[in-house]
């Protein structure tokens, strides 16, 4: 396990992160994603739109399961009882709607409610007036301290609601315009990094990480350069560089401290599958199967420690059969 504590900071950030992963889930067919677990998922992400005004999100939501129900429709159509069994089932997810209606107006067609779009965009409008006059407030009356803080917390607040380029220009133009000594930039650029993760966009992702590069290597402490490694690390992830990825996962195992971008759980199994497919073998005895920090994960997750020790084993019919 990891030897830093999670700040709850840190782990509320976490659960927005892992939204983007929760609704993935969503759009995949109910052979693999039962209509039960999809309505606890489509509980929580309403549960977050309504907290945090996830007025993006929650069109980008509602696209992304409009491709995946024509996309499944489509398969259907060319009908096997098989592709039909594999299809989502609309009816099945709007039988329990979410208390706020979100999932009645996120599947029934998959069409956004404008009376629902309406309503975000005016507490959207509010709080966003709301840190608007705290930063001329700040200053106004305050120091640099507390006018980086306000800029800060519209950052994080256009990072939850607004589109990607506009948190961008928002980080960029505080960066410029505001005095911050090193670390506190670096922690914005990895508000950058985590907003270019959240949208899956490689291009700014890989600016971000250069940036933030050259701040750590001018003076950044260890806890930063540790963090910078778990994002790196997903960075090479999204880019298919499974070992560079791996050799960044198992260098921060002990040390683990990015709770806002990942859970340790989940952090623990990429860097067991990561490890599989990327150490020679003696290596998986060693840095996995016997690491006292990722033995807890393995024991926590029975399938995936079959699943490891099927592929050390040279089992390779059950590896198969567990990858299938």
């Amino acid at each position: 396990m990891s030897l830093v504590a999670a700040a709850d900071e840190d782990l509320a950030l976490g659960k927005i992160m892992d939204l983007q992963q929760q609704a993935f889930l969503l759009t995949l067919p109910d052979a693999l994603v039962s209509s039960t677990a999809k309505r606890e998922i489509l509980t929580t992400i309403a549960s977050a739109i309504d907290e945090h005004t996830m007025m993006n999100f929650y069109t980008s939501t509602i696209q992304k399961l409009a491709n995946a129900v024509e996309s499944n429709g489509e398969t259907a159509k060319k009908a096997t009882t098989a592709a039909v069994a594999n299809s989502i089932d609309l009816a099945a997810l709007t039988k329990e709607p979410t208390p706020n209606g979100f999932g009645a107006n996120l599947l029934k067609g998959c069409q956004p409610s404008s009376t629902y779009i309406t309503e975000l965009k005016s507490s959207f409008e509010k709080k966003e007036k709301d840190l608007k006059l705290a930063l001329e407030d700040a200053v106004a009356n305050y120091g640099e301290v507390e006018v980086w803080d306000a800029v800060q917390n519209q950052i994080d607040f256009l990072a939850r609601t607004s589109t990607l380029d506009v948190t961008v220009k928002t980080i960029d133009e505080a960066l410029k315009t505001h005095k911050a000594s090193t670390n506190q930039k670096i922690r914005s650029l990895f508000k950058r990094v985590r907003s270019a993760i959240f949208h899956s966009d490689i291009t700014v992702l890989t600016e971000s990480l250069e940036q933030t590069n050259d701040l750590i290597e001018k003076g950044g402490d260890w806890e930063k350069r540790n963090r910078f490694s778990v994002l790196k690390a997903i960075a090479h992830m999204m880019k298919r560089e499974l070992s560079e990825a791996s050799t960044l996962l198992l260098g921060t195992v002990k040390t683990f401290t990015s709770y806002d971008v990942i859970s340790y759980d989940t952090f623990c199994q990429y860097t067991c599958i990561l490890g599989m497919l990327s150490l020679p073998r003696a290596k998986i005895k060693a840095d996995l199967l016997d690491c006292p920090d990722l033995i807890p994960t393995l024991n926590a997750f029975p399938a995936l420690k079959k699943y490891v020790y099927a592929f050390y084993e040279g089992r390779y019919k059950d590896f198969f059969s567990r990858t299938a």
